[in-house]
């Protein structure tokens, strides 16, 4: 796999595929090629800076087709995101305000702009950030890349989480999580795009252990976990009568009570609260789960400032037609069965956990992950330093530390020659929480 960046001045070049309008023909412009091999979409944000800009001119970002047309002219001001799945041509160019646009990349032709190829291929996917400056007249642009991964966590677990035991069905119990509302991932330093990236925050129970590859199988379901979560992003947020799930956008953070659990087909299935919206940074939120033995039911809550999301759950999997499980108190006997006197499994988690096109820098502005408080059932709440800290990504797996490598176009000996220089971002477990234990034992 290789990542390549090419700045050049004066200078022809050539490219395959042929389908990409053939930039060295423009012998005058500047060019920045992208060169990529992933499989996934490549992500390119575009970012324009204003200062030196005539106020007779603006930045205009065009798509070039493989004939030369030109398209879209966006107008740039801040950040444009775009994707490109098999391959795009792009320009970028000073216009002066009132005359006509240019339709085809030749009539760029003498103008100071910039160009940028990308190409893509079976890999993994990348998120390249194209910075457009002006200089001379003209926009002119660098660029660097950052290998992407599609699914970030900081996981937080009680000591001996895998073998954490309720109280037995016959006793009530509750469940309790305190923690801190972090800076929303837009303030963070890279670009936030709510249809596209997802953020969620919790304190959790889930029953692995009962799942079809737990210690105790008692159904064919993977996920069954109870979630009352803050969250922000492309997110899940409601139900229908059965739990068929749908998403929604949230730009800012918001607060809801969920039971997520898997349907028969593997599809995602919820029970979900009303959302809480307009939740700041700084804000002290509160969750919690519950468990009454007389009714047999699970109720879990979340809340800030006296506003509250909560759900009531009967049974597992309300969707099953013969229901497996009467209730709670039901599916609980059955994970007691032959073990008279102890509780059944249940591990209880806390993680930030990060979806999309995961930069690290997002992940880092929202850390430290500030615990202030949690009670296991049937204990008094108190603070989480002895729940160990591990980090998650595909590529590394749990780990303890993150590293995202970013590739970006320097300048040696007085700026006459091009270097690449890279930088690298890096978060380590002992980092990424407030509150909370050691790293964990790998």
């Amino acid at each position: 796999m290789t990542v390549e960046h090419h700045i050049t001045r004066a200078k022809r070049r050539s490219f395959d595929p042929p389908a990409l309008y053939p930039f060295g023909d423009l012998s005058r412009d500047s060019l920045v090629s992208i060169e990529v091999e992933a499989p996934d979409p490549v992500v390119i944000d575009f970012v324009a800076s204003q200062a030196g800009c005539s106020p007779s001119h603006e930045t205009i970002l065009c798509w070039v087709a493989d004939d030369g047309a030109l398209h879209h002219h966006y107008r740039l001001v801040g950040c444009h995101r775009e994707h490109s799945w098999t391959g795009h041509a792009f320009v970028a160019f000073a216009h002066h305000h009132g005359t006509e646009l240019p339709a085809h990349a030749s009539e760029v032709r003498g103008r100071a702009c910039s160009f940028f190829r990308v190409t893509t291929c079976p890999g993994a996917g990348h998120v390249h950030r194209v910075e457009l400056c002006w200089f001379c007249g003209g926009v002119w642009a660098t660029a660097s890349s950052s290998w992407l991964d599609d699914e970030l966590r900081v996981i937080l677990r009680p000591p001996r989480s895998e073998e954490h035991r309720l109280p037995p069905s016959s006793q009530s119990w509750e469940l309790t999580f305190e923690f801190i509302c972090p800076p929303h991932p837009a303030e963070a330093g890279s670009p936030f795009d709510a249809s596209t990236h997802t953020v969620y925050i919790w304190g959790d129970l889930s029953f692995n252990a009962y799942g079809p590859e737990g210690r105790c199988p008692l159904h064919g379901r993977r996920m069954n976990q109870i979630v009352p979560q803050l969250m922000t992003g492309r997110v899940l947020s409601s139900s229908e009568a059965g739990g068929a799930a749908h998403w929604s956008e949230e730009e800012a953070w918001a607060l809801q009570a969920q039971y997520y659990w898997e349907g028969e087909a593997g599809e995602s299935r919820a029970l979900c609260g009303k959302v809480v919206d307009n939740i700041k940074r700084g804000d002290v939120i509160r969750s919690s789960v519950a468990y009454d033995p007389s009714s047999g039911v699970l109720t879990a809550s979340i809340q800030c400032s006296g506003r509250a999301s909560s759900i009531r759950s009967e049974r597992p999997f309300p969707d099953g037609d013969p229901p497996q499980f009467a209730s709670w108190r039901h599916f609980f006997q059955a994970g007691e069965a032959g073990e008279a006197g102890r509780g059944a499994f249940g591990r209880p988690t806390m993680c930030v956990e990060y979806k999309g096109d995961c930069d690290l820098r997002t992940l880092c502005g929202l850390l430290p992950f500030d615990v202030r408080s949690v009670g296991l059932p049937g204990a008094t709440p108190r603070d989480a330093r002895d729940w160990t800290v591990e980090l998650y990504s595909p590529r590394a797996g749990e780990c303890l530390m993150l590293r995202q490598t970013s590739h970006r176009p320097g300048r040696v000996l007085g700026g006459l020659l091009h270097c690449l220089q890279h930088r690298v971002t890096a978060l380590r477990a002992t980092e990424a929480t407030v509150g909370c234990g050691p790293p964990r034992s790998l």
